[in-house]
């Protein structure tokens, strides 16, 4: 893994103009070196696409898709990273996640997936709640239904997806639910 290895950020989207932007500058404060943001929108009939239009860095399609996991699923295909995030429109990292990440997969080599803990904010932007998630727990997962791992805190290594796993697009609901089923 090279010094700061290319993290690839996915978002799906529509209609998400209202949050769209925070996202967009949530991955622009990293000031990491080696990026790309991929934004695959559902041909959103507000202000998403002005939006995007003004950032020059970004990668994004506006085509139609068969909801979230298609539009994920795009991204995750064109993704060139060799570390790849799922961020939701409406979500948002904190500054110097990524060199943590990045931090993580290199003294990690054996790990596939890294999730954190992450906060819950309200319209206004303030923190309401610190949501500190378990370690991972197969049984609780698999047999109490209970889904812990977060996606907006959640990085996958590429090999995740070269090995042809990614979302189911007939879930609309749940969907990170079966996949981190699936990648037990």
């Amino acid at each position: 893994m090279e010094k700061h290895p290319k993290i690839s950020i996915i978002t799906p989207s529509y209609n998400q103009g209202k949050y769209i932007r925070e996202a967009i500058e949530s991955v622009l404060v990293q000031n990491y070196p080696n990026f790309e943001h991929i934004i695959i929108d559902n041909r959103s009939t507000d202000t998403t696409l002005n939006i995007l239009k003004e950032y020059s860095h970004l990668t994004w399609i506006s085509e139609p898709d068969k909801g979230q996991s298609d539009a994920l699923n795009k991204g995750f295909r064109i993704a060139e990273g060799e570390l790849i995030g799922w961020l939701n429109a409406d979500e948002r990292y904190l500054p110097g996640c990524f060199f943590e990440v990045a931090e993580f997969f290199k003294k990690n080599k054996n790990v596939d997936i890294l999730y954190g803990d992450y906060r819950w904010i309200d319209e206004s932007g303030e923190v309401f709640q610190l949501r500190k998630e378990l370690d991972f727990d197969l049984f609780m997962l698999k047999y109490l239904h209970v889904l812990y791992i977060p996606t907006v805190a959640s990085f996958f290594h590429r090999k995740i997806f070269d090995e042809g796993n990614f979302l189911d697009v007939s879930d609309h609901y749940a969907m990170d639910y079966e996949f981190f089923l699936r990648l037990e």
